[in-house]
């Protein structure tokens, strides 16, 4: 097999295997609870164990990947991914599958940090944004076919089958990192007081936006954002951090980093919202939106294809904010989502689904190409840690909006109401992102990344 395809092919599975396992999680809960005689809030930390396994490793796997191998690191995780698998399948244990779930979150972490150096390493300088297209359309495929493949096998047959299913794939890939001839190694330093500090400020914030409405959940909050500045003031002052902070004085950096962030939100926040506001306002059946989101991702795959071939080629920051763009009309539109027919819903989320495809690629490339005092490993685990931030936050506020209109009567009407402040809220944030990504590009017009476009 060609060393090019055969790099691709390996990025494109680990980005598929760790979207896939992600989207299907949810799925699998109601079936699980079931099967194991357990209460529906024990059952979410299945869900929450790979959050915060894949959160809280994410930085440490740039660096650990470096010190000891990319090729060897994704060995590591995949074997963790098998592992975690086979625990949560050959197992009547609820907290043995949670110990599954976090491997399998550790697994997702940590080749989510190697899966673009292939790409980088191996593929040609003029095809790298072809290969990231390749990989991001990947991801899309896994959030197309996770609710239908994971729907199908949850109801049909078991919960076990979904977690059964990407065990193969795993497989294929162990094989193609086995017969990898290639290996990086830096020698570097890990910084395993920064490793720990920072696990433990992601683990209270995931922990108290989960349940920012108890006092043990705000607590948690409050904590976290201690733990958080201590990372800072602690990797300022070390020879080799496990984040380099001076990196965000380079514009252009900052910028993808942010945008990354809030498009995540965006992008979590209006899918998760109107797929509960179609069932449970307009009364649409599981299967029905599940259709309407699949043609969602259907969409995505294909733009991003696109984008990754324009990005060869094209300014990359002007990608980025023509897909901004198309999120902006599309969010104005889910504001009056209550005034709306199906078939515009449906137009607002194809462009959703556009700017998103846009956006995604040409931000990933820039990310790690803008600078030489981050390796392209440490880039990729602070992209996957920061769009896990912006998935928690969306997530958190929206629990937050429902709590504001819990106590009206009519469950439509404040389920109405919440999305319908809950798009507000995305399309403040939306027009945030324009703002500081448009006045970014400006003053970032030079750099030498754009002057080669």
């Amino acid at each position: 097999m060609n060393i090019e395809v055969k790099a691709i092919l390996i990025s494109a599975l680990l980005t598929f295997i760790g979207i896939f396992n992600y989207e299907c999680i949810a799925i699998t809960l109601p079936y699980l609870s079931q099967s194991l005689g357990i209460s529906s809030v024990f059952a979410n930390w299945v869900y929450l164990g790979f959050f915060l396994a894949c959160s809280s490793t994410g930085l440490f796997f740039g660096k650990f990947t470096r010190k000891y191998g990319i090729v060897r690191s994704s060995i590591i995780c995949v074997v963790f991914g098998i592992i975690g698998g086979l625990l949560c399948i050959f197992t009547f244990s609820p907290y043995f599958v949670i110990v599954g779930s976090m491997l399998r979150g550790i697994s997702a972490s940590g080749t989510f940090a190697t899966l673009y150096v292939f790409i980088y390493r191996k593929v040609n300088i003029h095809k790298v944004g072809r290969g990231i297209g390749i990989s991001t359309a990947s991801g899309f495929l896994g959030t197309l076919l996770a609710p239908l493949i994971g729907g199908f096998l949850a109801l049909y047959l078991s919960w076990i089958w979904v977690y059964l299913f990407t065990l193969p794939f795993l497989v294929i890939v162990l094989v193609l990192l086995i017969r990898f001839d290639d290996e990086w190694i830096d020698d570097i330093e890990l910084d395993r007081v920064g490793c720990v500090i920072w696990a433990i400020a992601m683990i209270l914030l995931i922990y108290g936006v989960t349940y920012l409405s108890t006092f043990v959940g705000i607590i948690a909050f409050i904590l976290s954002v201690v733990f958080i500045l201590a990372f800072v003031v602690y990797e300022l002052k070390v020879d080799d951090p496990l984040l380099d902070l001076g990196i965000f004085r380079n514009h252009l950096y900052s910028l993808n980093v942010f945008t990354a962030l809030m498009t995540q939100f965006i992008k979590c926040g209006a899918v998760f919202v109107l797929t509960l506001y179609l069932q449970y306002v307009n009364s649409y059946s599981a299967l029905e939106t599940g259709v309407l989101m699949g043609f969602y991702a259907f969409i995505m795959i294909l733009v991003s294809l696109v984008a990754g071939k324009l990005s060869d080629n094209h300014n990359p920051v002007n990608l980025t904010n023509y897909g901004l763009i198309f999120m902006f009309v599309s969010v104005v539109m889910f504001c009056f989502i209550d005034m709306l027919s199906i078939y515009l819903i449906t137009i607002a989320l194809v462009l959703l689904a556009i700017g998103l495809g846009i956006f995604e690629t040409p931000n990933k490339k820039i990310l790690f190409e803008v600078s030489d005092r981050v390796d392209l490993a440490d880039s990729s685990a602070l992209l996957s840690t920061v769009r896990d931030i912006g998935s928690l936050s969306s997530s958190a506020i929206f629990t937050l909006v429902l709590g504001i209109f819990i106590s009206v009567g009519d469950k439509i009407v404040y389920w109405s109401l919440s999305s319908i402040l809950m798009f507000k809220i995305i399309f403040i944030a939306t027009i945030i992102t324009i703002i500081v990504s448009f006045i970014l590009s400006f003053k970032v017009r030079n750099n030498s990344l754009l002057g080669n476009y």
